[in-house]
This record gives C-alpha cells, structure tokens and sequence, in this order.
C-alpha cells in the first residue's frame, strides 16, 4: 500500500514538473526567439548600410540592444513608447537576459559544487547514488536512495536535465526531492559552493558603463537603476575630450586585456552630457582545431565575381549540419561546446542574398541542424567593421525619435525632468578573428547623447568558397551574440 501511494505520488509529482518545465522552455524560447529576430532585423540593416569597401561586416545586435535599455530607462513619452515597440525585451525579460549574460561570463571564473551523485531512474526523476560529506548536498537533506524531481524549476529526468541545472545554477537553488526516509516531498532552497577558477577563462566578456559630465547632474533614481544591473557601472566622463576618450579607451582595454582604441576626442567634445557604452567579446578554441599542414590557398569568389586566392583551412569531420533550399550551415563549437560559431552559405544562385532572406532561412537551418560528416572548407579571416551611424540604419527599421533633437525625450535622466538630450551618434566597432585554432568576436558599442535643440547522412560539403553569412552564439540558449558576413577574405601570403 505504501508503494503504491509513493508510486502514484512519484508519477504524478513527474507528469507536474514535465508540464510545468516545458511551459518554462517554450517561455524561454520564445524569449530567445524575439531576440533572435531583433539581432538578424538590425544586423540586416547594418551590414546594407556599412561601407562595403572592405567587403565583409560584423555587428553585435546585442550590443545595440544593451546600450538601447539603458538610454530607455531615462526615457519619458514618445520616446520611451518608441523604445519599448522597437526592442524585441521588455523590462523583465532583459533582467534574464542580464541574468544570463553575467552567468555566462561567470562560468569562465568560477564553478559551483552541489556534492551529489545521480542516476537515472526511468523517468522518474533521479536517484541519489551518493552524497559528499560536509557539501551542499549533505546540508540539504539529501541521502542516498532519495529521488531528485526538480532543481531551479526545471524536471530532472534524466541526466542532461541534471547537469543543465546545475551548469545554469546561481549562488542558490530551489530543490525538490522525495524524502525516503521521511516518505515526503521536500523543497529547500540550498546555497551552493562556489569554487573561484586559479586560471579563470576570458572567453566571454560582456560590461556595460554609463559616462556622465559632472556638470549633468543625473536623476537619482535613474542612477540608482543602471548602478544596480549586474556588470554595470557608473562613471565620471572628463570634461577634455582627450582625457574622456583616453579614460573610455582604458575601460575597453582593460577588459579586453589589450589596446583598443575605439573613442576619440572629437566624439566626445565638451558639449557632450552622456555616453551609454557595452562591451561584448567572445573568444574560444575550436573543440577540434584545424590542422595548420592542410592549410592551402584557394580561390574565393566576392560578390564582384572576381577570384582571389585566400588561405583556406580544410577538415573532415562530424559536425552539426543542415540543409533548406539550396541553403546550407554549419555549426561548430568551441571552448567545449559553450559557444558555437554558424557559418551559413547561401545557393549558388543567390549570390548576395539581402538581410531579409537570411533572416527567414535561419530558422530553417537552426531547426534542421543534425550531425552529419562533413568536408569542411573554411577561410581564415581578420577584419574590423566600424558602423558610424547605427541611428541612422536603425530609423530605416522603425526607431526615430531617440535621434530627433526636437522630439527626444529622455528627462528621466536628469534631475532637471527635462528633456534637455538627444542620442546625437551611435556607433558600433566590431571585429572578428578566426584561423585553424578557434575565433574571436569582440564590439565596442556607445550611443553618445548631446544637448537637444529645437531643429529639424552522406558526408555533405560546406566549401565557404564564396561570401558567406557567420554567427556567434551562446549554446545552450542559441541567443546570437555576433552576426557578420565575409566576401573578401585576407589574400594568401602562400605562393
């Protein structure tokens, strides 16, 4: 009799987590999907706009929408309604995307322990193999034999659900198991060790900084908000612009762990009140690396249909690929599956698709992506892309008056009330690195606001011979952190 109640408990409890963990990750996936959709609107729009002398671009639409929600939490009015129809997040949703963001970045510096052992038990949630002593797992209550259900609000049914959980965890989890010894189900929320990496990975830095004139004395609860984001900071902008852009300049570099200089002076003249900025880099090596001795120059067709010679990396190998109309993608990961590189090639017909008809077939490829061997043909590249005028791509794409010096509104900034600033330029540098031992995206991106004015099976082939589009993703979300597009790679230095 009493099997039978914990059966039809366990049973119950199960079909209750599944339900409700699938309405979860349909929640998350359209969260994820609107995003996607807003990264391949604006890098569309971008990358028709970008000077194409150089032949290829790169952008990081999560960049303009990070630097976008901070200018909206000053903004009042039309302007703020505009913001909140034009960007794919509200308010909460971007709390999870900051969430998500600062957890990524996170599992490069440190790691969480829960000190449980677990098997899988047909579904039934997971049995307790072992629990270390003097572990959070032993602090919770957790023993040996006992059935873990739920942990975060996500069904443990099996162990990929399990070590999900876990690599997705925070300080704290709520857990829920069924007590053996006490033949209950307990929810406890448990605070996890946190265990400091000693060579801590910088695959992936993401950092925002909100720059003000001291003379522009900031609305208190306006500051309060932006201070109080995860991986956010206020700061003082110099009143010399030599200094402003040297003191932003040494933001960026210290992050990147390198020189970049993407400000300067005459951006940040001394009329200029405030600059939102985002800095996002993702760097990682190829799970399999490209072997360097099979590196060889081959022709590379630009849209201009001219042929150069570029040094093109070769492999064999399983990877994710998938195929829609003439289509093609390829995905591969790097710093052990936590990111992904997509390439995708378009017909051979097609030769330079516009933004619109990539941003319908993606989904296509994502959902169709499966393992396959595959004869891959990738060149090496390096470039930089710098969007000058991103307010001016994105008023052809529905956003307007944040750049309008007579109609901005963003007197939730000051302490005035008023609205005295407009987004005066806004601009995005980008670039991307990639050769036979992983890749490397990074974008430095700041809208910079001025006083307003009353104005105006088989082994398949992927042989990116040709421009293709490429996109940098985080994996287990499929959030796209970079989109770029390459149609003259770097000309071979081989003979």
């Amino acid at each position: 009799m009493r099997f039978s109640r914990l059966l039809i408990l366990v049973c119950g409890y199960c079909l209750f987590c599944f339900v409700g963990w699938a309405r979860q990750a349909e929640a998350a996936e359209k969260w994820a999907e609107s995003l996607n959709e807003f990264s391949l609107r604006v890098a569309g729009q971008l990358e028709q706009d970008l000077n194409q002398e150089q032949g290829q671009s790169i952008c990081s639409p999560l960049g303009v929408l990070t630097t976008l929600d901070m200018m909206r939490e000053g903004a009042a009015g039309e302007t703020l309604q505009e913001l909140n129809a034009f960007l794919p997040l509200d308010s909460s949703q971007m709390e999870r995307l900051r969430s998500s963001l600062q957890r990524w970045q996170q599992a490069g510096e440190q790691q969480v322990l829960f000190g449980a052992s677990l098997t899988e038990n047909d579904g039934y949630g997971m049995q307790t193999l072992r629990v270390v002593n003097g572990t959070p797992a032993e602090g919770s209550g957790l023993a040996k034999g006992d059935l873990v259900f739920e942990i975060d609000g996500r069904a443990i049914l099996k162990s990929d659900d399990y070590n999900a959980a876990i690599d997705a965890a925070g300080p704290e989890i709520e857990l829920v198991y069924f007590d053996r010894s006490e033949g209950k189900l307990t929810r406890k929320s448990v605070e996890l060790a946190v265990i400091k990496n000693e060579n801590p990975s910088r695959s992936f830095v993401v950092a925002n900084s909100l720059w003000h004139r001291k003379a522009f004395r900031l609305n208190a609860e306006f500051a309060t908000v932006i201070a109080s984001r995860p991986g956010t900071e206020l700061r003082v902008l110099p009143v010399s612009p030599d200094m402003a852009a040297r003191s932003m300049n040494e933001w960026c570099s210290q992050l990147l762990q390198e020189s970049v200089t993407p400000f300067n002076a005459d951006q940040l003249e001394e009329d200029v009140r405030l600059v939102a900025a985002n800095l996002v880099s993702v760097s990682g090596r190829w799970n399999q690396q490209f072997d360097p001795e099979k590196t060889t120059p081959q022709p590379f067709q630009t849209e201009q249909n001219q042929s150069v010679q570029v040094d093109m990396m070769a492999a064999e190998r399983g990877c994710e690929f998938a195929e829609h109309q003439g289509w093609k993608a390829v995905s591969l990961p790097m710093q052990q599956g936590k990111f992904t590189v997509l390439f995708v090639l378009p017909p051979t017909d097609e030769f330079a698709p516009q933004g619109e008809q990539v941003a319908a077939t993606y989904p296509q490829l994502t959902a169709r992506l499966k393992m396959s061997p595959v004869n891959l043909q990738l060149p090496r590249v390096t470039f930089d892309s710098r969007h000058t005028s991103i307010d001016e791509s994105l008023s052809k794409v529905g956003l307007t008056t944040p750049f309008d010096q007579a109609r901005a509104d963003f007197s939730r900034l000051s302490m005035t009330g008023q609205p005295e600033t407009f987004i005066s330029e806004f601009f995005q540098q980008a670039s991307f690195q990639m050769d036979e031992n992983g890749a490397r995206a990074t974008a430095v991106t700041a809208a910079i606001s001025s006083p307003r004015f009353a104005v105006e099976g088989p082994t398949r082939t992927f042989h990116a011979n040709r421009p293709f589009r490429f996109f940098v993703r985080e994996s287990s979300s499929g959030v796209i952190l970079f989109a770029g597009k390459v149609n003259s790679p770097t000309p071979s230095q081989q003979q």
